[in-house]
């Protein structure tokens, strides 16, 4: 398992390296602009109209993406086909900083294996998961700053005697480095810090004695992660999915063991109508501590954008 932790470990410092170093070299117009996938049905005028390029905006068009646009007497001519992606400049008035919240719920399984012989399993339901970010947007460098709180309250866990008890909230706190359209057309990489305060069971003890009765031990982890959303235009470019992979910095806990090791998300948001938006994801958790602990949730929150 520790060889496994170390490949972990190297995979994200190498990607954020990556990431860094596109970053770096990332396009510095002073324009801000997003990229577009050039098709062979594509023709000058719909990719105008499609994005409403008109004005001040035409003349940004062609300083963006050089050798697009050739005079030849008192016309300019189009050279699309000679072009894989062009620069498309964003309407001149950039929303620099956007806020948003969320509400949803999930449901999941938590399992946690002792000694790799005996196994606790319950199902982890949320009664409610309640969420508020803010993104300011650097128009030099077509970068973003995104940062988000999240708060979930469990449903009470329960023995098979019918003994039960409630969990205190979980809380995360993430920053993230966003670089728009980079690389790839669609493609949105981003980097950053993820701070997650989550439970767990008393589980050696349950596992000991029948009669012991459930308590929740406390873990606060910082996490690296590295990530990327990608936006579908094939469905109006109104949805992206978001795809996210953490390995563990530093833990505490008030337990008997600290827990460390990687977690993942993958998360489909689509716009349902103007600002709101239903978001549909998938996460996992995958750590060692006083056993191997596994957990899935699935859920959806509905989020909108101010």
């Amino acid at each position: 398992m520790n060889h496994i932790r170390k490949i972990d470990r190297y995979l994200l410092i190498f990607g954020i390296l990556i990431i860094s170093v596109c970053g770096a070299y990332a396009d510095g117009d002073i324009f801000p602009f997003t990229l577009h996938k050039v098709r062979s049905s594509d023709t000058i005028s719909k990719i105008i109209k499609r994005y409403n390029i008109k004005g001040e905006r035409l003349d940004i068009l062609e300083h963006l993406n050089p050798g697009l646009f050739v005079k030849k007497g008192n016309k300019k001519i189009a050279y699309l086909k000679k072009f894989k992606l062009i620069k498309i400049p964003f309407i001149k008035k950039v929303k620099k900083n956007h806020y948003h919240v969320s509400a949803g719920l999930f449901f999941g399984t938590y399992q946690e294996e002792i000694n790799n012989k005996q196994r606790i399993s319950q199902e982890q339901n949320a009664l409610y998961t309640l969420g508020a970010s803010f993104r300011h947007y650097y128009e030099a460098t077509n970068n973003s700053l995104n940062m988000s709180l999240n708060f979930t309250q469990f449903n009470a866990s329960k023995k098979s005697d019918q003994s039960s008890a409630k969990p205190k909230p979980e809380i995360s706190l993430a920053i993230h480095h966003i670089l728009h359209g980079l690389l790839l057309t669609e493609f949105s990489p981003y980097y950053g810090l993820e701070v997650e305060r989550f439970n767990t069971f008393n589980s050696e003890e349950l596992l000991a004695d029948t009669e012991n009765h459930i308590e929740y031990y406390q873990h606060k982890s910082l996490y690296m992660t590295i990530g990327s959303q990608i936006k579908l235009d094939f469905i109006e470019e109104k949805s992206t999915i978001r795809i996210a992979y953490s390995y563990t910095g530093l833990s505490k806990t008030s337990g008997p063991s600290e827990y460390k090791g990687s977690k993942y998300a993958i998360t489909y948001r689509h716009n349902l109508y103007e600002d709101y938006f239903i978001e549909l994801f998938h996460r996992g958790y995958n750590l060692e501590g006083t056993g191997s602990l596994n957990t899935k949730r699935n859920g959806f929150n509905l989020t909108h954008y101010f």
